[in-house]
């Protein structure tokens, strides 16, 4: 359990695929276990939380300059074994991880007010991971 006024981060992957050396067409958004949720324009911070920035592309792990990461599709549909920070003709599958960052709605927490968009830029990108 986290305390009250401690950032949580909202997170989701934008999916694309294609056939081998073709374009990229976009496909379902999805949660970080890959389950099929509504695109970031759409997701409504929960009563009770604030959100403090904008969605954003992470950047900070293992991804190309632009957040994607690729992988070769399986036949039968299922999470592929690995993800790569640069794309190759055989991958026919990348996605790039959204974050945003919120924290929870509390007349308690003083401090919460003075934040702006600039605490996107101030978090430990590993908090954010699970």
């Amino acid at each position: 359990q986290r305390a009250e006024g401690s950032a949580v981060p909202d997170e989701l992957y934008e999916n694309q695929s294609r056939e081998p050396g073709g374009d990229w067409v976009s496909t379902a958004t999805t949660d970080t276990a890959g389950v099929a949720v509504p695109p970031k324009e759409e997701v409504a911070c929960p009563q009770g939380w604030r959100v403090t920035c904008d969605w954003h592309v992470d950047t900070e792990g293992t991804e190309d300059e632009d957040g994607w990461q690729y992988a070769v599709g399986t036949e039968d549909g299922s999470a592929p074994a690995a993800w790569h920070g640069e794309g190759q003709q055989c991958h026919t599958l990348r996605r790039r991880r959204w974050v945003r960052i919120r924290y929870r709605d509390s007349d308690s927490d003083s401090g919460a007010q003075e934040r702006d968009t600039d605490t996107c830029g101030t978090l430990d990108p590993e908090e954010l991971w699970e």
